[in-house]
């Protein structure tokens, strides 16, 4: 086992895993300032040893370790902030009884008096982020990015179908996992069927009394049956005839079984006919139905039939995991007096909406609406979209606050996206289910009523278009008053119209201009 070297500490950045000493404030490998985490090897709880840090945010780091007990891989996470212990404890506690396949499960949550620090066990889920997926192959397609965010809609849900936000819900939070399932392939193989079994009842049933009580005698008697033999169903043999073995009466006998009986025989004795079991066909039977294994196996019976064998195939969808649930509030009533873990202002840029920003201000579910849909734009564009409070000040300056829609994507996914991404959060859908739904093209009137504020994706020939109206409008008053002035009779009243007709047109445009703003 691997022992901490005494005074190091690891450094905040995933992508470096230098360790410094304890009294260093700067790594010495990449310059990201140190923050006095873990050491590499160190053991927390008396079970967890140390082996990474995978991330690292206000509260503390999540590290990557070792179950030393099992030897499982598991994520270990960390708060510092001790008067935000009970509430970290209590929402662990909540996150152990939920169990979901596109959630870590939670293991433990413990307190460890040498490094004077609260920690959550959580399974580690390796693969790679949603983040770097797209930035290493680029945008998803819709067939792509569909089942994904289905597995990431339910888990979403269900998270708040017991009171949980997740606060926290952007690419880099996605694990996307290369899963691979049972698949079957058909192919022949060779089976070997056994000989059915026989009793004396179903002997004594193939023939009269007289013959089937001679063929028992002769059976007892132990030395007249020689030769016996089994090829596949078939059985054969000698029976000898005679008073003694000296006679040298011998006959040749031989039954086919089938599974309901006997199906065909033979015997070169004067007694066999074709209906009628002798006496040497009935010690023939005896023989294999209180001895088998006296008879020597030639051949067996072999049957060729399809069968199914697993084959590991890859399964063509990504299997995604929600992780991070640093920032993540329990939903209950706030009480002004107790420190939550869950009060402070914490957002992703890009992926956080208006309200996340603001201190005391009320966070619910519709945060990780706003959050999911932004992840879905960045998914389907490839661009991460600009913070909520630049989609503001974009807005109040008419321009296009979001990314435009790629080419061949459905108008309904970057309507519901917008919805979504409302800056009142009253004016969003009314759950993640719902938006999903809208989403894929149905369910879309489940909403709040349209946002005074939003403003719809605006395409970026919208400015185009305004000027084009404007000028129609303007062009549309001049040939009507120029048309007044030739009615009436005067060409130096035209003129004076048409001239009347531009002010007051270009009146009109401004007033239309400042309108759309």
């Amino acid at each position: 086992m691997a022992v901490q070297a005494p005074g190091r500490q690891l450094c905040p950045n995933p992508q470096c895993g230098a360790e410094s000493p304890t009294t260093a404030l700067v790594c010495g490998r990449c310059g990201t300032p140190l923050r006095q985490l873990l050491g590499r090897g160190q053991l927390v709880g008396g079970r967890y040893q140390v082996e990474c840090v995978c991330g690292c945010g206000g509260f503390g780091a999540v590290y990557r370790a070792i179950d030393i007990v099992t030897g499982t891989p598991v994520a270990l996470k960390e708060n510092h902030h001790h008067r935000t212990f009970p509430r970290f404890e209590g929402e662990a506690r909540l996150l152990m009884n939920l169990t979901h396949p596109h959630l870590p499960k939670v293991r433990s949550v413990f307190f460890d008096p040498s490094t004077g620090r609260a920690y959550m066990v959580m399974d580690f889920v390796a693969g790679e982020t949603l983040e770097a997926l797209v930035k290493r192959r680029g945008r998803l397609s819709w067939q792509e990015a569909q089942p994904l965010f289905s597995q990431l809609v339910a888990a979403i849900a269900f998270l708040h179908q017991h009171g949980i936000v997740h606060r926290d819900i952007k690419p880099a939070n996605i694990i996307v996992q290369r899963r691979w399932t049972q698949a079957k392939v058909d192919e022949w193989e060779e089976v070997v069927l056994p000989p059915p079994a026989l009793t004396e009842k179903q002997v004594a049933r193939m023939s009269d009394a007289t013959r089937f009580q001679r063929g028992r005698a002769y059976w007892q008697d132990g030395w007249r049956l020689q030769g016996l033999k089994r090829h596949g169903w078939t059985l054969s043999g000698t029976c000898l005839g005679g008073e003694s073995p000296e006679d040298h009466l011998t006959y040749q006998v031989w039954a086919m079984l089938g599974n309901n009986g006997v199906v065909a025989r033979f015997c070169d004795c004067p007694d066999f006919r074709k209906e009628r079991f002798c006496k040497h066909l009935v010690a023939l039977l005896l023989a294999w139905a209180h001895d088998p294994d006296k008879f020597q196996v030639v051949t067996e019976k072999i049957v060729h039939r399809v069968t199914q064998r697993p084959l590991q195939r890859p399964k063509p969808q990504w299997h995604a995991v929600l992780v991070d649930f640093g920032v993540a509030k329990v939903l209950e009533p706030v009480n002004p007096r107790r420190p939550r873990s869950s009060s402070l202002v914490a957002w992703a840029d890009g992926y956080s909406p208006p309200e996340q920003y603001q201190n005391g201000a009320t966070v619910g579910v519709q945060v990780d609406q706003y959050a999911l849909a932004a992840t879905l734009l960045f998914a389907l564009s490839g661009e991460t979209p600009p913070d909520a409070l630049t989609r503001m000040a974009l807005w109040r300056e008419g321009k296009p606050d979001l990314p435009s829609k790629p080419f061949g994507l459905s108008p309904s996914i970057w309507q519901a996206i917008g919805i979504a991404m409302s800056f009142d959060p009253d004016h969003r859908f009314n759950s993640v289910v719902a938006f999903w739904e809208a989403v894929q093209g149905f369910g879309g009137q489940e909403r709040g009523e349209e946002a005074p504020n939003h403003r719809p994706i605006r395409s970026n020939n919208a400015p185009q278009n305004e000027r084009l109206v404007r000028l129609a409008l303007l062009g549309l008053l001049g040939t009507l008053f120029s048309a007044l002035g030739h009615w009436w009779g005067g060409a130096v009243i035209g003129v004076c119209s048409g001239a009347l007709a531009s002010v007051l047109g270009l009146g009109i445009s401004q007033w239309l201009k400042s309108g759309s703003r």
